[in-house]
């Protein structure tokens, strides 16, 4: 602004170039010399397409509003352009003040007279003032809806256009508080207060997609090796802390008033800043690098995934694995290599021939497929969750020249980038997935291309036969197989070749159905069984022996119960249970030989969800395993248990595997993830007679359970699967997504229809909103909340039996998971051996009515138990 006159105001229009900062002399437009003061600039959302400039709205101090450059677009447009961004805010706030507001523009009743009104109005604390701000930028595009975890779930990204970070400094109480804002609202999202904060330093602070970054000096950091006192701090925005849940409308509006969860930690930074940005990509693909302008005149980029809130501050998971964290370093890096100068050269670049315009890492639209990438930035390594607008067509189109052009490209069938091989000269890198047929044979390889679920219960551990090219797994019917040579047989016992020996150990069909369950439940391995309760014992057998022990929970399957409480005891074995779910309570109770820690995924019938990766850490501080049985979590569809923390899974086959009721198994899986070499389990580590002194774990390392179940419980207990039995489950796995989502369904359904029906007077689902294990049902469960409920009903147990007889379609029977519908009262049938003390602890009501969903119609489902609700009513 400059005085043309005694009380006249005028602005005046400088051009500056935005790279080299040198003045421009023109702009070559009209009006560069405003007869008015300009208060606040904001820019309008139409774009001259013709001109390439964008139309500038100037508030006056007068509230009026003016369009510049007003040569540029007829009256209609400009008249657009003002209608368009009523709700367009322009904020009154800068460096050094106490309040920050926000303004609209109003449309005139008639004529082209623009102004604008304050909408609201966010005042500090005395004594704090603005000393940052941060906002969205228009052009900076988000590709990714959502954040894929290693377990597969998702966290869905906030992603509210009109937020923007805001930092306020009390000098006085040497206090920061970084506020997150709401730029339509003015409503106050997200806030952090820091204490002890230098007030002589600068605080930066800028933010993209769903997240902030700000930089400030802390006297609480004295330390000087850990940042000299500098702290940089990252906070992610999430639509939930829940996994998988996400704001019920599609569409985003400020007036929703929802709150963000904020995830965030702090950094040591080994470097003051003067400023702080962030990179942009056309179509928001790549990870970003967070640029920090040192005080040396140095620029240093970081890249985003160092700034991950979600860092593993302990031991590294294989669920963190899976998303490739970086496990947590409280210093930022300091490193020459970051520095974003000229004269540096690139790691394995020999030279740079030419360098594809915003072509960027396409990781994010094809997953685990497709990646190209030329720049030295590493590509994104979060799959994402795309979100619905993203051009994949416009993004093929443009790769698809570059492959036939570039020349030396060498293509690789890998996923990890540790196994990319690169050719001395090449410029670009092109990583693909191998054809799906070619990677039938190794489907449970962790190192090949991973299938989906739906695909791997059809193909997973089975190619067709090369001898008869048969497509169906044969049911081979043999029990005992021919050795090639005496010295063939004599390999195959002692250990020194694979192969089939005697049926009751391993046999071809029931082998293709362990490598299926294997790779649903992604483990390294498992053994089939010839019933839930023999895999259940076999396992602990594999284990414990007597004078040991497990820890086991009071919230279990009445069959399990009476094994452990009855049978393991006659072997020496003891159990101890542990009241509920706490964690805490299972600590108590784990000593010196204790050997396990076991737990149902969904409890049978209480429904109960632990917190499987709390509970894995206990039995892994005292260096124990953690056993699941799965059976509820439906073969790995509904919950896998091994990405929770689990080292072995245990499945009773007969229910949701099996799915039809017609023939008994059971499956035990082994992760491969277990230490057996830590001391607490010598008959893994110690010599075996039965073995020639041969030790498992010397032989087999971490596949050591799996063999020493295969040769100690399957062969000397004996309770294997029979081949026809493994055929009948290996075509219920086929069918067992589908089956088991319209369980799930099915299930939900008839729990809400019966929650609010008067004759039910309690109903228990971990779907429905009010079951206190609803939110950890959210965090572990997918695809459903699983396929049982249970209720009571007003007339207690004589009405439960009226119920019970009176149903037509649901069938009365001792058994789970079927395509029918069945229903049983565990009290007086699988739970009846244990006393009324014993049915407390464990949750089982003396009156209720489990129910296993079925997939008949949900109507016809609900009929049935509507006319058995109305007889139960009409005999009281």
């Amino acid at each position: 602004t400059v005085t043309s006159a005694p009380g006249q105001v005028e602005t005046c229009v400088v051009a500056v170039n935005g790279l080299t900062g040198a003045p421009v002399a023109s702009l070559g437009l009209p009006n560069e010399r405003l007869p008015y003061e300009v208060e606040r600039v904001f820019r309008l959302p139409l774009e001259d397409q013709t001109e390439k400039f964008y139309l500038l709205a100037l508030v006056d101090r007068n509230k009026a509003v003016h369009v510049y450059p007003g040569a540029i677009g007829d009256t209609e447009s400009v008249k657009q352009a003002l209608e368009q961004s009523q709700w367009t805010i322009a904020l009154k706030g800068q460096i050094g003040d106490n309040s920050i507001s926000g303004y609209r523009v109003t449309t005139p009743e008639k004529g082209n007279n623009y102004r604008t009104e304050q909408v609201w109005q966010v005042s500090f604390g005395a004594g704090e003032s603005i000393v940052a701000v941060g906002s969205q930028n228009g052009e900076d595009k988000v590709a990714s809806l959502g954040r894929v975890l290693g377990n597969r779930n998702v966290l869905y990204k906030y992603l509210n256009p009109n937020m923007i970070g805001l930092a306020t400094l009390n000098r006085q109480s040497k206090t920061l508080t970084i506020s997150i804002i709401d730029l339509m609202t003015g409503s106050i999202l997200h806030q952090i207060t820091h204490q002890d904060v230098g007030t002589e330093q600068p605080v930066h602070l800028t933010q993209s997609e769903n997240w902030v970054v700000y930089h400030y000096w802390s006297d609480a950091a004295k330390d000087a090796k850990q940042g000299k006192g500098y702290v940089t701090v990252v906070v992610d925005f999430y639509e939930s802390s829940n996994e998988n849940e996400r704001i019920a409308k599609s569409n985003f509006s400020s007036f929703d008033n929802v709150k963000p969860y904020g995830s965030s930690t702090a950094f040591y930074s080994p470097y003051g800043v003067q400023a702080i940005g962030h990179t942009r990509t056309r179509n928001g693909i790549t990870t970003k690098e967070i640029i920090f302008a040192t005080m040396d005149h140095h620029l240093i980029g970081i890249n985003k995934k160092l700034l991950d809130p979600r860092r593993p501050k302990g031991k590294i998971t294989a669920e963190d694995k899976e998303e490739m964290l970086i496990p947590y370093n409280p210093v930022l890096p300091d490193d020459k290599r970051l520095s974003l100068a000229y004269d540096l050269d690139v790691q394995g670049i020999e030279s740079i021939k030419t360098s594809p315009a915003l072509l960027e890492s396409t990781s994010l639209v094809l997953a685990y497929g497709l990646d190209t990438f030329f720049t030295y930035s590493a590509p994104s390594k979060q799959f994402d969750v795309l979100s619905e607008e993203f051009n994949k067509a416009q993004l093929l189109l443009t790769m698809s020249p570059i492959w036939l052009t570039v020349p030396n490209m060498e293509i690789v069938g890998v996923v990890k980038p540790d196994s990319i091989t690169r050719s001395a000269g090449n410029v670009c890198y092109c990583i693909y997935t191998q054809p799906f047929t070619s990677l039938r044979h190794n489907m449970s390889s962790h190192e090949a291309y991973q299938p989906k679920f739906e695909t791997l219960q059809v193909h997973a551990g089975q190619e067709p036969g090369p001898a008869t090219n048969a497509r169906s797994v044969p049911i081979y019917a043999s029990a005992a197989y021919t050795f090639n040579s005496a010295e063939h047989g004599r390999d195959l016992f002692s250990f020194k070749a694979m192969g089939n020996v005697y049926s009751r150990v391993m046999n071809p069909t029931s082998d293709v159905f362990e490598k299926r369950i294997a790779a649903l439940e992604g483990g390294a391995s498992a053994i089939a069984t010839s019933s839930g309760q023999s895999a259940l014992f076999s396992t602990i057998a594999t284990i414990a022996k007597a004078g040991d022990n497990i820890v086991s929970t009071t919230y279990l399957y009445g069959g399990t119960y009476s094994q452990f409480s009855t049978t393991l005891p006659r072997f020496g074995i003891e159990c101890r249970f542990a009241e509920g779910d706490n964690p805490a309570a299972f600590a108590k109770l784990i000593d010196e030989r204790t050997k396990a820690v076991y737990i149902e995924s969904i409890g049978n019938p209480m429904n109960n969800i632990f917190d499987m990766k709390v509970l894995a850490d206990v039995a892994h501080a005292a260096g124990v395993p953690l056993i699941v049985d799965n059976t509820l979590g439906a073969g790995g569809y509904l919950i896998r248990p091994i990405e929770h923390g689990a080292d072995i899974v245990i499945h009773s086959a007969t229910k949701w595997i099996g799915g039809h009721g017609n023939t008994i198994g059971g499956v035990v899986v082994d992760a491969g993830t277990f230490d057996w070499n830590n001391g607490r389990f010598p008959e893994f580590t110690e010599p075996r007679d039965h073995l020639l002194g041969v030790k498992y774990w010397d032989m087999l390392g971490k596949q050591a359970f799996s063999i020493k179940f295969r040769i100690e419980a399957l062969m000397g207990i004996g309770a294997c699967q029979n081949p026809f039995g493994s055929f009948l489950l290996l075509q219920g796995l086929e069918t067992l997504s589908l089956r088991v989502q319209r369980h799930a369904d099915n299930a939900l359904t008839l729990a809400r229809w019966l929650d609010v029906r008067p004759e039910v007077t309690w109903v228990n689902y971990p779907g429905l909103e009010k079951h206190r294990h609803h939110a950890m049902a959210k965090k572990y469960l997918r695809h459903g909340f699983g396929c049982v409920l249970s209720f009571g009903v007003k007339g207690g147990v004589d009405g439960t039996f009226i119920v019970i007889n009176s149903l037509r379609l649901a069938s009365h029977v001792s058994n789970l998971g079927d395509a029918k519908t069945l229903v049983i009262v565990p009290a007086l049938t699988t739970h009846h051996a244990l006393t009324d003390e014993e049915l407390r602890v464990g949750g089982v009501q003396p009156d209720g009515i489990r129910v296993s969903v079925g997939i008949e119609h949900i109507d016809d489902i609900i009929h049935d138990f509507e006319q058995a609700l109305t007889k139960m009513n009409e005999q009281r």
